[in-house]
């Protein structure tokens, strides 16, 4: 966008103009768009947004994962503003891999692992603690906390009541997940109960093992996630959810030939870009670093940043192993860049700076 004329009316109080500056912008502008839907959620157009979200979303091949999730919240908050249960319902659709798939991170301490020789006290003491929570669930696309609140709210009065019990069940596994984002894991628990009594499916089962593994119980995520699949014959993605969360589950015990199966058999159903880096992943502890190389260097041009930074630490472990310290440091530098809070990639980039300097001498 050439001009700010819009934000300088926007703050002037003339929403009208600035809304009508906007609009004369192309909607393909992805700064735009957002723009746009600020303005009109300021001045309470609900319908415009829906209206915009459903044209960005006929282009969603063409952008970013995570600007898509933010067009999405604005969507789900004129959903319920306007009362429309449906159109909330075909928003959770649009979000559905992102709130029943996990992703398992492993904090990047394997990268030092070999090298604490060069690692001061001080240094030791952030790697001990790192590992004692090297295992956690993150949300790839950090869907806002002012989302989860409102869907909290609607989902404990009664919203979804209008909906046929199979919808109503799908719409409440849906919701379930959006609440484990604000830690209401006990309410979450209720809402699949609910879901459960009304119509069970392969949506709340696969949702019901989600939950599992977030609070640590990942026997019952391994029972829940089979099951899953034995539901799943009829479903839009056969499984591709339950087996990318089996996948990393398979990781997290060690077993990467049964990791690497079923990761392998989920992006024949759906090409992901994190279900890509998850076998990446799996054949970087394989040991099959070449392989693993190909596979990140396929994703790095993908335009979710988070995405990018843990691709570049998982190619910077590769080229460690591989004693290709200037590659690995390279890889480290570029997500330290896109990162440049990130402690723990200051430690390693610095470490590998070192390692990488007395190898010269």
């Amino acid at each position: 966008m050439k001009s700010l004329d819009w934000l300088l009316h926007l703050l002037e109080g003339n929403l009208d103009t600035a809304q009508d500056i906007l609009a004369g912008e192309s909607i393909k502008d992805q700064a735009n768009v957002m723009n746009l839907l600020a303005v009109n959620f300021l001045k309470r157009n609900f319908d415009k947004i829906k209206k915009i979200s459903k044209e960005t979303l006929k282009r969603r091949k063409d952008i970013r994962e995570d600007f898509l999730v933010k067009v999405l919240e604005y969507r789900i908050l004129a959903d319920i503003a306007t009362d429309d249960v449906e159109d909330l319902l075909s928003s959770f659709r649009f979000l559905r891999p992102k709130l029943l798939m996990f992703i398992a991170r492993m904090a990047p301490t394997i990268v030092v692992s070999s090298v604490q020789d060069l690692l001061n006290e001080q240094t030791l003491i952030l790697l001990r603690r790192l590992r004692q929570n090297i295992i956690e669930d993150y949300d790839p696309y950090t869907i806002s906390r002012v989302v989860c609140k409102a869907i909290l709210e609607v989902a404990q009065n009664g919203f979804f009541d209008r909906l046929n019990k199979e919808e109503r069940a799908e719409a409440l596994a849906y919701a379930s997940m959006l609440l484990l984002v604000i830690s209401k894991v006990n309410v979450a628990k209720a809402l699949l109960k609910r879901s459960l009594s009304l119509h069970e499916s392969y949506i709340n089962r696969c949702a019901l093992g989600k939950l599992y593994f977030v609070i640590g119980n990942f026997a019952q995520a391994f029972s829940e996630l089979n099951y899953a699949l034995t539901l799943a014959e009829t479903d839009k993605y056969k499984g591709f959810e339950a087996r990318t969360n089996i996948a990393q589950l398979y990781a997290i015990q060690g077993d990467y030939k049964m990791a690497l199966k079923y990761i392998i058999d989920a992006l024949r159903i759906r090409q992901d870009p994190f279900a890509r880096m998850i076998r990446g992943e799996i054949l970087m502890n394989l040991g099959r670093y070449k392989d693993a190389i190909v596979a990140f260097k396929a994703i790095l041009s993908s335009q979710t940043e988070r995405l990018k930074i843990y691709t570049l630490i998982n190619l910077a472990i590769c080229y460690l192993e591989k004693k290709a310290l200037k590659k690995a440091f390279d890889s480290l530098w570029k997500a330290l860049l896109l990162d440049p809070k990130n402690e723990n990639l200051m430690l390693i980039t610095k470490t590998i700076k070192t390692l990488a300097e007395r190898s010269k001498r």
